[in-house]
């Protein structure tokens, strides 16, 4: 009888403590969970995807330069699409990108949508994204890709941005 009593005692404490671990175990793997998705929100701040080939880049634009007479499609037929960006912070370069943009850089770049708001070219040219417009010295946000031209030069694309303040 004292064999009995034992062994039905082990079974009732493995049997505690068997549901106490499956209590606790979803408890520990939320917290583990919060961990990876702060991690996460560190190491990628940008609101934007990191592609191989671009940079995540804040910058001002110092001057429209002008369009180029043989572009014969919309919306760079009608309106504004290179500028001169100053670059005012850059993080999140993805694969593929040799040099990265630093802070002070300035950079002759192409805005493949124009640097128009949607709204102006609205009757010209059907948006394939809505663009509020840039202005000169207004800070903005945009994923930039960077592609190596002949004779190792680089250029500089941004088709959408967002504008920070």
């Amino acid at each position: 009888m004292n064999n009995n009593f034992r062994i039905i005692a082990l079974l009732f404490i493995g049997f505690v403590l068997s549901i106490s671990c499956k209590v606790k175990a979803p408890a520990k793997e939320k917290k583990q969970e919060s961990n990876t998705t702060n991690n996460t929100a560190i190491a990628n701040p940008a609101p934007y995807p990191t592609e191989p080939g671009t940079c995540v880049v804040q910058g001002y634009i110092i001057s429209l330069l002008k369009n180029d007479s043989t572009q014969n499609e919309e919306p760079c037929k009608s309106f504004p699409c290179k500028a001169k960006v100053i670059i005012t912070k850059s993080r999140g370069c993805g694969f593929g990108v040799s040099q990265k943009p630093v802070e002070g850089d300035t950079l002759d770049v192409n805005f493949t949508h124009s640097i128009a708001s949607s709204e102006e070219f609205k009757g010209v040219y059907k948006a394939q994204v809505k663009l509020q417009g840039l202005k000169t010295d207004q800070l903005f946000e945009a994923q930039m890709r960077i592609k190596l031209r002949p004779m190792n030069k680089l250029s500089y694309e941004i088709s959408n941005y967002d504008i920070v303040r």
